[in-house]
């Protein structure tokens, strides 16, 4: 039985989050219900969805997909064409029979629900009590990367139930639940695929089949709607808004970071000019990430137990390697902030914890300030592109995964 005194701090913790966590929903539902609802990601799903049904092409540029699917303010500008896969729109399909905003409103009702289901499925696999589950539920809601994928509707959050759902299945030894859930969410927006590689050096064979499976199954049912020529469109529309997007400068991914650096972006001028060319970025990733999933990724027998570091360290490297990342894609890192912080327990509180925990809970709203604040010390006029120290605050997000990268490769090769 716990002393008093920690259930109290238990309690005062509890009522922080809980209040936090409500103050948050109000303001999730204020925004659903005002002109905020028309900035949201989803209006890519939603005009994917709204195309597939009407059998009109998936892939036009956004301006021209909102002004004809859209009963609205054109919103915050997108302007290329959408960037998510094809099956995406078969996800959205069941809310493209209602109007936009009411679609949007239902699938933050489905956010929501899907958070609070992955957050019950992580305390009951990690032996926590139902108590302790609705706490995290209220913490994961007020935590930046949930709380922003939530507010722009993005698919972060359906993607971190897909691994949960998946990595819970792997380690009851369900290889063919676990490969479906993952199959589910590489079709949504392809980046679960990276676990893939983990299945196949374990040999998971059945694990594997079933991921091959569903996404090419959800692909073959949305080609068979939609036609072929779906496919090409969706690397076309891919490849242009990697190139767009990663020249707005937030990009939180290992590569972004590194193309900020060595070459700059729309509005801020490279910190090391001279070496900008692509392959030293490619190869300074490799250098980074290499030995760590090398140690995750090492073959094993197919009768050891999972490691629930492997799956951590991929899902990490998951958000760090591919190409185009935002805060909201922090989201999918629930999961291994966990397993890293099961240290805080027999080690105490040490610097890896709060560089992790405070580098990816810093709003990006508090980076953006920090950079035009620089920028105006500086003397740089609005308009201008800034010296390259300028995007330094911008690194804090990335740095803190990698720390946390490294503290989760040094406890998989400890252990």
């Amino acid at each position: 039985m716990l002393p008093l005194a920690d259930r109290r701090a238990r309690g005062i913790v509890a009522a922080v989050f809980v209040l936090l966590a409500t103050v948050q929903l109000v303001r999730l539902a204020a925004m659903s219900l005002g002109t905020g609802v028309y900035d949201e990601d989803f209006r890519q799903e939603y005009c994917l969805a709204r195309a597939l049904a009407a059998g009109e092409p998936l892939y036009e540029p956004m301006p021209v997909m909102i002004a004809r699917y859209i009963d609205g303010p054109a919103g915050l500008a997108m302007p290329t064409s959408p960037n998510h896969p094809p099956p995406a729109a078969l996800l959205a399909l069941p809310l493209a029979a209602v109007g936009y905003p009411t679609a949007a409103r239902l699938w933050l009702a489905l956010q929501l629900l899907l958070l609070g289901w992955t957050i019950q499925c992580l305390a009951r696999e990690l032996g926590w009590g139902r108590e302790a589950g609705w706490i995290g539920v209220a913490a994961a809601v007020v935590w930046t990367p949930v709380a922003l994928d939530l507010q722009v509707g993005n698919l972060h959050v359906a993607l971190l139930a897909t691994l949960v759902a998946s990595w819970r299945a792997w380690r009851r030894g369900r290889a063919l639940e676990a490969g479906a859930w993952l199959g589910l969410g590489t079709a949504i927006k392809l980046v679960p695929g990276y676990l893939v590689l983990y299945l196949l050096l374990r040999r998971e064979w059945r694990a594997v089949a079933a991921a091959v499976v569903v996404c090419a199954g959800l692909a073959l049912g949305v080609t068979l709607l939609a036609g072929p020529a779906i496919w090409p469109d969706f690397v076309s529309a891919l490849g242009t808004s990697i190139g767009v997007y990663q020249e707005e400068g937030f990009n939180v991914s290992l590569f972004g970071m590194l193309h900020r650096l060595t070459h700059g972006v729309r509005d801020i001028g490279p910190l090391l000019p001279g070496v900008g060319d692509g392959w030293i970025t490619v190869a300074a990733a490799v250098v980074l990430l290499g030995p760590a999933l090398i140690a995750a990724a090492r073959p094993a027998p197919a009768q050891d137990p999972p490691s629930d570091l492997d799956w951590a360290l991929f899902v990490t490297a998951i958000v760090l390697v591919t190409p185009l990342a935002w805060h909201h894609s922090y989201a999918l890192l629930v999961l291994p902030i966990l397993l890293l912080g099961r240290q805080l327990v027999p080690g105490g509180l040490r610097p890896v914890h709060a560089v992790v925990l405070l580098g990816l809970t810093v709003p990006v709203e508090l980076l953006a300030m920090a950079v035009r604040a620089l920028a105006t010390g500086l003397g740089v006029v609005p308009g201008g592109v800034a010296p390259g120290v300028v995007g330094l605050p911008y690194v804090v997000p990335t740095v803190a995964c990698l720390a946390g990268f490294v503290a989760l490769a040094r406890m998989r090769l400890r252990a």
